[in-house]
């Protein structure tokens, strides 16, 4: 069948061509629609009486207008005196929920004439670089019902936070509306039941905001726009964002020649609100790179070839499709250290689960959810705390995990109260607050009647004189009753030192007495805080986004070069010993169980290196935080020296996947698999070398799963 694409379904593009300024080198480059130089600068006006949507893919010139005014305060106000001499003159102003200007008159302008004809100018400067501006006619008038004054006293306040002098304030009715897009440009004029019905647009309170952000920190991502989705002859030399409205935003650039353009980029589909217009400008920014980088080049050279139209529409409607097919639900959806490898807890296979084929690959059935089997412990009133148990969580949250779950315990048994950890990375002096990661008050509501909880160490008590006391991960009671009791009981206060004498995560025989007390801190107390759990949502939401072909489901591979590199990867692979598996091995398996390229896969490593090409080159749609992350969170989760976060962020993002697959083994696979079997994600794929062509999927499920020998399955039925 052959497919035809119509002319480009995204708006046309203007092109504003200026007396060209000095340009620089380019130093970035960057997504394609249909500029065109503007030509005469003769101003022009046509008449509207009917909301549209402008040509240029903005939206209409009634809501623009609606859109200046909310945005500013101060206006031009020309109308005749007295005496019959015109004057204008600057004013405050507010807008009532029409968008009536009510106007602060002071007594120097005491001279105009009331019920007169009138304009009133007002201009929104945008970026510095260009000056929408709308001028209402209407007349002047000042109202004299007590009531009507009130109501426009109550606006006034409302904008401006301070009370003015009723008999100071005006009203100028709206009978229509010239919206101009900047000086010396075309204007539209605007009817006044045009003007009255428009909404501002959504989202403007936070547009300057989000354009300077975008300005400063994704400049490579703007020139990158305008080379792939401007139509354009040339590389882009130096590019801007000017504004961002629902419907798209609008960039200025400069040619190599230093001619200076516009161009309208709109979104693939209408946001309302500020996460909808970030999550649209991550995704048209991915597959912008996609583009540049040729990953879909053999679906566009496909498309080409069956199209007997102009080349340049051919692009834009196969780009406009394919953002519309990818990016469609986008609005509507809205590390550790090298540890000795404990021998059953090595990357190796086990038994079988039950297969779906659907997305193009062997995507196995989520279990259900498991419920809690512990029982929450609670404190009795004669129990009063004995002294103050410290500690500190380090090296990641695969770590943390544990040491909060053996602080509890630790603390439980001696009566303590707890005190409320802080965070520290592997760098000197890398310290945070619990709080910066963790919600606190979750951690303490989960605990409340099993251990008291204070946020600080009272201040008679000095951190300083605190007894430090080593606590092997998963603390039985004998090891506290022998070793750690008698010196709480002689010191009053200790700090806890967490070590690993090895990487085991399997459950025990029996249940011990103190094993509701471990599951508890283990998997019913830590919880992100809010910021946190929100970056780590927007991630898997953008994943599932450019999911499609696999029905919204994603790999996520712990995969960190810098580990790959000090484990060297070494290890007998006959004997499936082996610790650690590199890219390459990594895509040959997941080829050979049944996964094919259109499969997306989440990396832990931070940005790309060109030692995971060779995964890329089987799997295309491979990505790293560095490309999924939300752009105004950047700079604090990733462009720092500072990893823990990165860390935090991986480790959830596993926990979230529709299959894991470590390619490290450790205490990150461990606790990642416990997390996963708790909510039911046991979708765990262990890597092998596969002799053959292919392999079942089955024989690599984690023995964590197969066998239920994980601690988790002593927590959870």
């Amino acid at each position: 069948m052959t497919t035809r694409f119509p002319t480009s379904t995204l708006p046309s593009t203007h092109l504003s061509k200026f007396a060209p300024p000095v340009c620089k080198p380019a130093q970035f480059t960057f997504p394609k629609t249909n500029p065109r130089p503007i030509g005469s600068l003769t101003s022009a006006v046509s008449l509207v009486s009917h909301p549209i949507l402008s040509e240029n893919g903005k939206p209409f010139p009634a809501e623009v207008s609606r859109t200046i005014l909310e945005l500013s305060s101060v206006g031009t106000l020309s109308t005749p005196t007295q005496d019959g001499w015109p004057l204008g003159i600057g004013v405050r102003f507010a807008v009532d929920p029409h968008g009536t200007p009510v106007l602060f008159l002071n007594h120097s302008t005491s001279k105009f004439a009331v019920n007169c004809k009138s304009s009133f100018l007002v201009q929104l400067e945008q970026y510095g670089l260009r000056t929408p501006q709308c001028t209402i006619q209407g007349t002047l008038e000042k109202p004299q019902d007590t009531i009507a004054l009130k109501k426009l006293h109550s606006v006034w306040e409302k904008r401006f936070g301070h009370e003015v002098d009723e008999d100071r304030l005006f009203l100028l009715s709206v009978e229509r509306v010239l919206q101009i897009e900047d000086f010396a440009e075309d204007g539209v004029w605007v009817t006044s039941s045009e003007y009255k019905s428009a909404n501002p647009d959504p989202l403007r309170d936070f547009a300057e905001r989000m354009i300077d952000e975008i300005n400063t920190n994704n400049r490579e991502d703007i020139l990158r726009f305008c080379n792939i989705y401007v139509d354009l002859d040339f590389q882009v030399c130096d590019a801007k964002m000017l504004w961002v409205d629902r419907l798209g935003f609008d960039v200025r650039f400069r040619s190599p020649l230093n001619d200076v353009f516009e161009a309208r980029i709109p979104f693939p589909r209408e946001v309302t609100d500020e996460k909808g217009a970030k999550s649209s400008f991550n995704c048209m920014s991915q597959l912008a790179w996609e583009v540049e980088k040729n990953f879909h080049a053999a679906e566009f050279e496909k498309c080409i070839a069956t199209m007997a139209v102009d080349p340049r529409q051919v692009l834009a409607g196969v780009l406009t499709i394919t953002m519309f097919v990818m990016l469609g639900d986008m609005i509507k959806r809205d590390h550790f250290d090298a540890l000795p490898v404990d021998s059953e807890a090595s990357i190796h296979s086990t038994r079988k689960q039950s297969l779906v084929s659907n997305g193009g690959g062997p995507w196995i059935e989520d279990g259900e959810s498991l419920n809690s089997c512990w029982t929450k412990p609670v404190i009795e009133e004669a129990d009063e705390s004995q002294g103050y148990v410290t500690f500190s969580l380090t090296n990641g949250p695969e770590y943390h995990v544990s040491q909060i779950a053996d602080a509890v315990v630790v603390a439980r048994y001696l009566q303590a109260t707890l005190v409320l950890p802080d965070i520290r990375g592997t760098e000197p002096g890398d310290k945070r607050k619990f709080e910066d990661v963790y919600d606190v008050e979750q951690f303490v509501k989960n605990l409340d009647g099993v251990v008291k909880v204070e946020k600080s160490l009272p201040s008679k008590v000095s951190g300083r004189n605190l007894a430090v006391v080593k606590v092997p991960s998963r603390v039985t009671e004998e090891h506290i009753a022998d070793n750690i009791e008698p010196i709480f009981r002689s010191k009053g206060n200790i700090r806890l030192a967490t070590y690993f004498p090895s990487v085991n995560m399997k459950k025990t025989k029996e249940n011990s007495n103190i094993d509701s007390i471990a599951c508890l801190g283990m998997f019913g107390t830590l919880e992100l805080q809010p910021e946190v759990n929100g970056v780590v949502e927007s991630m898997v939401e953008r994943l599932r986004t450019l999911s499609r072909k696999s029905n919204g489901q994603f790999i996520a591979v712990d995969l960190r070069v810098d580990v790959l590199e000090k484990k060297g990867c070494q290890g007998n692979s006959a004997s499936k010993s082996k610790s650690c598996y590199g890219p390459q091995e990594i895509a040959m398996f997941l080829r050979k169980i049944g996964f094919n390229k259109d499969t997306t896969i989440y990396l832990t490593q931070s940005r790309w290196d060109s030692s995971l090409d060779a995964l890329k080159d089987l799997f295309p749609r491979t990505y790293t935080k560095e490309s999924i992350m939300p752009i105004d969170k950047k700079a604090k989760f990733l462009d720092t020296e500072n990893s823990e976060l990165e860390k935090v962020i991986d480790f959830y993002m596993c926990s979230q996947s529709d299959v894991f697959v470590p390619a490290i083994s450790g205490l990150f696979y461990a606790n990642v698999a416990g997390k996963r079997i708790a909510s039911g994600k046991t979708q765990i794929l262990v890597p092998a070398d596969i002799s053959g062509s292919s392999a079942t999927l089955t024989d690599h499920i984690s023995h964590y799963v197969s066998k239920k020998n994980h601690f988790a399955y002593s927590c959870f039925c």
